[in-house]
C-alpha cells in the first residue's frame, strides 16, 4: 500500500514508531509491527502535530483494504 494510505487511528494494527520525520507537508512516521515488520505513513502535517509522536511511541494504523496491493514474494 502507498504511505500516504496509512492513518493514526484509535483502533488499528499496533505499532512502534522507529523513526519521525518532518517533510514539509507531511511527516514520515516509519513502524515496526508485530512479526518484525516495517511500515511508513505519511501523515499531514496538521493531524501529526495535533498530537506528535516519538521513537518509542506505540501507535495504532490503519488503512483501507481496498488500497492495499499484495504482492508475490
Amino acid at each position: 500500500m502507498r504511505a500516504d494510505e496509512v492513518r493514526l487511528a484509535a483502533d488499528g494494527t499496533e505499532a512502534v514508531v522507529t523513526s519521525v520525520e518532518y517533510q514539509g507537508a507531511h511527516v514520515a512516521l516509519s513502524g515496526r509491527m508485530a512479526g518484525d515488520q516495517e511500515i511508513l505513513a505519511l501523515i499531514p502535517e496538521a493531524d501529526f502535530f495535533a498530537d506528535p509522536k516519538t521513537p518509542g511511541d506505540t501507535v495504532r494504523l490503519t488503512w483501507s483494504a481496498d488500497r492495499a496491493h499484495p504482492l508475490e514474494a
